[in-house]
């Protein structure tokens, strides 16, 4: 949990011109100046202090401004423009405090490469389960059994174009080799005969 104040108004708006040449770690003063510009907005509906501060943000940092400002503040973000606007709707102070905009997008990856992935035929078992166990309608359960053939059904075809478009890739790749092939002068180059020219 972040412990800076917050600052506002006028001294924020001469903070955030002044950044460069603060001491303070540029990760600890770009979250200090995030979340206080991030307080002005939820307070007064204004981003305009989000904008300024996005202004004077190196641009390899802006993705990361734009994805933690637009994910716990009142705004939204025209990527056109490159502009904040407000938007409605209620602001989370307490998770921003919490991380800072630089680490926002590195965190939140890592935390969707732990999530498991979705297993609807392992879903859809346990609901049938349940479904039995409180006495569910035959039709009912038959309809849910035909969820799951149709997702296998799904599944394995997907698979198979996935495997098909691969070998075709693959027979593409080998015929451009061969064809790249040039005979070294003066040597006899054997090919197979075509059953065209063993009949003749």
């Amino acid at each position: 949990m972040a412990t800076f104040q917050i600052i506002k108004g006028k001294a924020l708006a001469n903070a955030i011109a002044g950044r460069a040449k603060q001491v303070a770690t540029f990760k600890e003063r770009e979250h200090q100046l995030a979340a206080s510009a991030l307080t002005h907005l939820d307070a007064h509906n204004d981003a305009c202090y989000v904008q300024a501060l996005y202004e004077v943000t190196p641009r390899n940092y802006r993705a990361g401004l734009v994805k933690w400002a637009t994910a716990f503040g009142k705004c939204k973000f025209d990527a056109k423009a490159e502009k904040f606007e407000y938007r409605k709707g209620k602001s989370d102070m307490e998770a921003a405090m919490k991380i800072a905009p630089a680490d926002y997008v590195k965190e939140t990856k890592k935390a969707d490469a732990k999530k498991p992935e979705f297993d609807l035929v392992a879903k859809m078992e346990s609901l049938i389960e349940k479904a039995e166990e409180v006495g569910t309608d035959h039709a009912t359960l038959s309809a849910m059994h035909g969820v799951i053939r149709l997702h296998k059904a799904a599944m394995e075809k997907a698979a198979k174009e996935v495997a098909a478009e691969a070998e075709k890739k693959a027979e593409k790749k080998a015929a451009k080799k061969a064809d790249n092939v040039h005979p070294i002068p003066g040597t006899v180059v054997l090919r197979a005969a075509t059953p065209e020219a063993v009949a003749a």
